[in-house]
């Protein structure tokens, strides 16, 4: 059997993953052309410091250059164990290592591009993959409060990404 790999944190392992939701607009498909779609990317971010549980849902929607209307839409739920949650709770506020962050969201995104790609198998977007992202500055868009000002201004901040081949 082989070794296992030590995580980050003690007892830090995926809970669960969920494909909570996926759609797509065949009819904006018509006049499809790959170089003209750009996806978004956005994430919510919980806890449920009883179970000792953090919840983090990757969302990617694409649609084209010149419009908001929809292509496809994937939202996935990330559920983390972290046994000593307890202690980055404050109040309402969660505040986690940003390491710990940087490894949920390289996780979170790899599953949401598995998924995505799974989804989009068989249809006009069965080539439109996510792209490889650095995880650190992934993390730092999506939780800047989470990362020192040195770390942040030390990272490319993506926002709107094309989908040009």
């Amino acid at each position: 059997m082989p070794k296992l790999i030590e995580s980050v944190y003690s007892g830090f392992t995926v809970q669960r993953v969920k494909d909570v939701y996926f759609s797509l607009n065949d009819e904006l498909l018509i006049d499809f052309n790959a170089n003209q779609i750009v996806f978004e990317l956005g994430q919510t971010l919980g806890a449920n410091e009883d179970r000792r549980l953090v919840n983090l849902t990757i969302r990617v929607f694409f649609h084209y250059v010149e419009s908001e209307e929809i292509i496809a839409d994937i939202k996935v739920q990330n559920i983390f164990f972290l046994p000593d949650l307890n202690k980055y709770i404050d109040g309402n506020t969660l505040s986690l290592p940003s390491d710990i962050i940087v490894s949920m969201v390289s996780v979170g995104i790899a599953h949401t591009r598995a998924l995505l790609a799974k989804n989009l198998a068989g249809t006009l977007l069965d080539e439109t993959l996510l792209p490889v992202f650095n995880p650190l500055s992934l993390a730092q868009e999506f939780f800047p409060n989470l990362f020192s000002d040195k770390e942040t201004s030390e990272s490319q901040k993506p926002k709107k990404k094309s989908l040009k081949k």
